[in-house]
């Protein structure tokens, strides 16, 4: 009965109305719709978040909380049962064996005992946890939701770029998009091979992140298939991390006869190493990393692979779709060509299909500039301008990392015909630096030091 009804009735004993109390088997519940809230995660959020107390409360002494679908009245209640979703602002329980587990483990990574209660900052973390577990995030209005966004690009007019007409009109914005990763990710790779006589090693130097407001647990694996599609390695580490950290973890693989398939234009003999991220029995993430056995060197203006002079015969292309990419290769080895020179960085499966299919690729990092070229003072080209240094040295750095693993990757240029200078030479150092095998091409070079080879389009 509710307290109102109770107390209404006792008010009126003096006209003959009375109450009372029998005991029964039945009980109250709260219910939550799976229907109408599917996601698991969700629920256990809502759980945690209820006071179960202050629904008792109203009742008075009328009514206690139970943790079980069973009265108190019944034999079979447990004597000993506890919430299995404490109140997120109650104290810690003593018994963490008969609670929610994604509880028991947050509160013990806090280092909470029985008795101890979380801040309200450590409660707030620990239900959202549960929430963007589930796939859902917060929006720019507080709103979680897991239904469409919206996604404004801004393109900033170029108000400090010289005023010599080199300012125009941007292209339409194309060949973008959008990925999401998980709280726990690989955050960067880095692959490099060695071959030991007829074997290879393989070395993925991978940065894992953790965006959690708690320390996390997690596996990084890998795997690695043979050209013909056989797995040839594979192995786990466990790896923790602090919240809102990173870490880099080093993973070897013994490739035997690895030595005997060398990657070439001529016979792309393609390995493939999958990363991935797993916790517990689910898999977070994977990624796909493209290598190919063998090396890359150049002297006296020659450039050679696995050991034998190669002459790169390099033609003009960028990218459309992979549909007519593979066209344009297909017909360009007909004619002669076994090298594609793009004028700008390229999308991730232009590297992926020259991969595939062998073709050489050289390259260029998105500078290309005909401001004043000819002009060789100090800030007289943007070449030689050291204020223009840091998007130079980002412009560089962006295609190195970009695309440095891919195996299709034979040298790299530095731009195209922008003039020359102090900017062009500084980045030829780092490139030659972060590669010391792989040439550099300048075109633009005009028989300056920063050119390794006499190679034009």
């Amino acid at each position: 009965a509710k307290p109102e009804t109770i107390n209404e009735l006792n008010a009126r004993r003096d006209e003959g109305y009375s109450n009372d109390s029998i005991t029964t088997m039945g009980y109250g519940y709260i219910g939550l719709n799976a229907g109408k809230i599917p996601s698991i995660n969700v629920r256990r959020a809502i759980m945690h978040a209820i006071n179960i107390q202050e629904c008792v409360n109203y009742y008075g002494t009328e009514a206690e909380a139970i943790y079980r679908s069973l009265s108190k009245e019944s034999w079979a209640y447990p004597e000993t049962a506890t919430a299995y979703y404490p109140y997120i602002g109650d104290p810690v329980p003593e018994n963490l064996s008969v609670v929610n587990p994604d509880y028991a483990d947050y509160v013990s990574k806090l280092g909470k005992q029985a008795g101890d209660t979380l801040t309200t900052e450590e409660q707030h973390a620990f239900i959202r946890k549960l929430v963007e577990d589930a796939g859902y995030r917060e929006d720019a209005t507080g709103v979680y939701t897991d239904g469409t966004n919206t996604l404004r690009i801004e393109l900033p007019a170029d108000t400090d770029e010289p005023e010599s007409g080199l300012r125009r009109q941007r292209a339409d914005l194309t060949s973008c998009f959008l990925y999401s990763q998980p709280r726990t990710r690989i955050w960067d790779y880095d692959v490099s091979t060695v071959l030991t006589g007829s074997d290879g090693e393989l070395t993925a130097r991978v940065v894992v992140e953790n965006r959690y407001p708690s320390e996390e647990t997690f596996s990084l694996c890998f795997d690695v298939f043979s050209p013909e599609g056989r797995v040839e390695e594979y192995g786990t580490k466990r790896v923790t991390l602090p919240a809102g950290d990173r870490d880099t973890v080093t993973l070897r693989a013994t490739i035997y006869g690895a030595g005997k398939k060398l990657w070439s234009a001529e016979k792309p003999a393609l390995y493939r190493l999958t990363l991935f991220v797993r916790k517990e029995d689910r898999i977070l993430e994977y990624v796909p990393v493209n290598v190919g056995f063998g090396t890359v060197s150049h002297a006296e203006g020659k450039v050679y692979r696995n050991g034998k002079p190669v002459e790169l015969r390099p033609a003009r292309c960028d990218a459309t779709t992979p549909a007519a990419l593979r066209r344009e290769i297909a017909a360009l080895k007909k004619e002669g060509f076994n090298t594609l020179w793009p004028d700008t960085p390229q999308p991730w499966w232009f590297y992926d299909i020259c991969d595939r299919t062998g073709m050489y690729v050289i390259d260029q990092a998105n500078i290309n500039t005909s401001y004043e070229t000819g002009n060789r003072r100090i800030g007289g080209c943007l070449s030689n301008d050291p204020a223009w240094l840091p998007e130079y040295m980002e412009r560089t750095q962006a295609m190195f990392r970009r695309s440095h693993t891919h195996p299709c990757i034979v040298a790299w240029s530095l731009g195209g015909q922008s003039g020359n200078g102090f900017n062009l030479y500084r980045t030829y150092l780092w490139l030659r630096t972060a590669d010391p095998n792989r040439p550099i091409l300048y075109d633009g070079a005009g028989g300056e030091w920063n050119n390794d080879l006499p190679l034009t389009r």
